[in-house]
């Protein structure tokens, strides 16, 4: 990392960037090389030092093609504040802002108690923990993949009256 006085390395400090995200920026390559960047509502567990994230989708489409003939991907969920600068010179303004970065393997799931679990995270990630209710025809006919992020990364620009 180029700016290593931004860099965050507490998992604690990670897990929270992720949970406070609510959008994740899947990046895929696709049989051509062509890159393919999708933004997706996500859910997320932390297991010890593993985070895992879990996405869903129609069972068909671009996105599960990709993914078939390429499951390396790189996932980045961020969260941008306020503008920091002064004075009349453009180059001193930037944005603060929060970031992690994550690669792995997508895997697909096929088991229906594994989907419904997903189902459940995401449900609770997105809109609150609660005994959320998933109908078998849906279960069915949804897509749900996990990224068991093998390398992790974060960063953090803080605004200067708020430090981080």
């Amino acid at each position: 990392m180029r700016r290593s006085d931004r860099e965050i390395t507490d998992l604690d400090e990670i897990e929270a960037i992720l949970r406070a995200g609510k959008v994740c920026h899947l990046g895929m390559v696709d049989a051509e090389g062509l890159p393919y960047v999708l933004p997706l509502n996500y859910g997320v567990e932390r297991e010890g030092e593993r985070f895992t994230l879990y996405f869903h989708s129609a069972d068909e489409g671009r996105k599960l093609e990709v993914l078939a003939q390429n499951p390396q991907v790189c996932a980045v969920v961020s969260q941008h504040g306020e503008i920091i600068g002064q004075g009349l010179e453009a180059c001193r303004y930037g944005i603060s802002f929060e970031s992690v970065m994550g690669f792995g393997q997508v895997e697909l799931l096929q088991d229906e108690a594994a989907k419904t679990h997903v189902m459940q995270v995401l449900m609770d990630h997105l809109a609150g923990e609660k005994d959320w209710q998933f109908l078998p025809e849906n279960v069915k006919r949804t897509a749900v993949f996990r990224l068991q992020v093998e390398r992790i990364s974060a960063k953090r620009r803080a605004t200067p009256s708020k430090p981080a």
